[in-house]
């Protein structure tokens, strides 16, 4: 709101000074500015790298050796934020953490409920709280940080 006000009173007080070009120049450039923490916001899932990936698996401690590229990103959520990344990788990349993630102290064999980390939550600070299994083909890692 105090942005769109400053951006208004210097475009009203430049067209007043008759500097109508100036004016424009001005209200668009800080227009520009003031809608971009709001762009990102809604866009931060197209702006997600491979070194933002490469940052989330290594606070994890799983390390890509090879290439890998981006097949999905989805971030949900505004104060209990969830996003889910899908990558491509390399089949020795693959055999290498599926074999990290079975020798894991938190890998469980069968897993009735995969969303039984969150009443472990609990609640104020807590550390970070891991759950490895294999559901069908698939290897999961489930993360929840509070």
């Amino acid at each position: 709101m105090f942005a769109f006000l400053i951006i208004f009173i210097s475009y009203w007080t430049l067209i007043n000074l008759n500097f109508k070009k100036a004016g424009k120049i001005v209200a668009i450039v800080f227009t520009v500015l003031a809608t971009l923490p709001f762009l990102s916001f809604a866009l931060e899932d197209y702006f997600f790298f491979k070194s933002d990936a490469k940052k989330f698996l290594n606070e994890n401690q799983i390390t890509l050796t090879d290439n890998f590229k981006i097949k999905s990103n989805q971030i949900t959520g505004l104060s209990d934020l969830y996003q889910k990344f899908e990558l491509e990788i390399s089949l020795k990349d693959k055999e290498r953490i599926i074999q990290q993630l079975k020798t894991s102290k938190y890998f469980q064999d069968t897993v009735k409920d995969d969303h039984s980390l969150y009443p472990k939550a609990g609640s104020g600070l807590t550390n970070k709280i891991y759950l490895d299994f294999k559901k069908m083909n698939l290897f999961v890692e489930r993360l929840i940080k509070s």
